[in-house]
């Protein structure tokens, strides 16, 4: 995959990306200058030579973010009855993509971000953080 023609793209579409290694850490260490700004294209080709990934940062420019992470799911249906209580016409709002752990990315773009926030959690029971 063409990291830097992809960077390159979202940059100009105004989004803020950043290169990441394989474990999803970012690649680059004057990376939270890009919460401020879009990478220029020169910038892209610099920093995403070397790139494994490209991460999108949330809470910049209008995007927001929802991960909903399942690898500790007790239920094992979470995602389908979270789903079920949003209307369609919401969810049809989101770009929603798979994670690697086989859980959820929702992104929108809109005008009332204010940052990053923790909106729910939970803590893990000694037999989930064992398995």
């Amino acid at each position: 995959m063409n990291f830097i023609k992809l960077a390159q793209s979202y940059s100009e579409a105004g989004y803020s990306v950043i290169p990441v290694n394989t474990n999803k850490i970012p690649a680059i260490r004057e990376w939270r200058q890009y919460q401020d700004r879009p990478m220029t294209s020169q910038e892209c080709q610099e920093n995403f030579r070397k790139a494994h990934g490209i991460a999108l940062l949330g809470g910049v420019n209008g995007v927001i973010m929802f991960d909903i992470d399942l690898k500790n799911d007790i239920s094992g249906d979470f995602y389908q009855r979270l789903t079920s209580k949003i209307p369609q016409r919401l969810l049809n709002k989101f770009y929603i993509q798979k994670t690697q752990n086989n859980g959820y990315h929702w992104i929108a773009r809109t005008d009332a971000v204010e940052g990053n926030l923790k909106l729910a959690s939970r803590f893990t029971t000694p037999e989930e953080r064992h398995k």
